[in-house]
């Protein structure tokens, strides 16, 4: 084995005894600057297919999709006695498909109605009119937060956008500044075995190995991107 080839083995084996630290520096760096290095608005925009489209509906209009499945039921009952009344004693062929459609068009504007007006509450005497899906807004934001945060916004998916996103490069080049420091340090410790020439060249070598390393998702990756993400989120 060459020279030069020792002092590169020396100087990968130094920076990696160094990853805890450069993942603490990574953690931080990432934290500060999670606004430049992601669009979580895009993000976001990206991840909401039809699928999960379909489930965030569902999840927060449940209770309003009953309500109309069950207000049609008895309100369309209650139309339908003098709509029987009237039939019987008024033997038009024309009269039952207008009053069906009557019917039908009042029982679904009134449920749509009743859930989303008033926007703000009333009280008529002890009664307060409110619509049922505005006054569960806190309950449907609640929803709302709960299905981003467990399906969009997850450690994993910001990974990918660090790393394969619109702003990859910056990211790029942030790993590359905190990998430097340390491998300044295991180039100057290797001594007369890594010449300042192949010391400079093998800086860059070993920063883009860095993104390789990160691109590979060890444990010194997902911690440093997770714990950037709490930083940001939390801090």
């Amino acid at each position: 084995m060459s020279g030069v080839e020792v002092g590169l083995a020396l100087v990968h084996r130094r920076v990696q005894d160094q990853l805890p630290a450069i993942a603490n520096e990574l953690t931080l760096a990432i934290g500060e600057n999670i606004d430049q290095l992601v669009d979580v608005k895009l993000m976001v925009i990206k991840r909401f297919d039809p699928e999960l489209a379909n489930r965030v509906f569902l999840d927060i209009g449940g209770r309003e999709l009953k309500f109309i499945q069950n207000f049609g039921f008895f309100f369309g009952f209650v139309l339908g006695i003098p709509v029987a009344v009237l039939t019987h004693f008024v033997t038009f062929w024309w009269l039952l498909p207008i009053l069906g459609v009557v019917v039908g068009y009042v029982t679904n504007w009134v449920a749509l109605w009743m859930i989303y007006e008033p926007a703000e509450p009333h009280r008529w005497g002890p009664v307060r009119i409110h619509g049922l899906f505005i006054r569960r807004q806190h309950d449907v934001a609640e929803v709302y937060a709960r299905i981003v945060a467990d399906e969009i916004l997850t450690v994993s998916e910001f990974g990918t956008e660090l790393l394969k996103g619109t702003q990859s490069d910056r990211t790029r080049a942030l790993i590359e500044r905190s990998m430097r420091p340390a491998i300044d340090r295991a180039t100057d410790r290797c001594g007369p075995r890594c010449g300042s020439r192949w010391a400079r060249g093998n800086m860059n070598r070993s920063a883009n190995r860095s993104s390789q390393l990160i691109e590979s998702g060890p444990a010194l990756a997902r911690l440093a991107l997770g714990a950037g993400w709490r930083a940001a989120r939390w801090g």
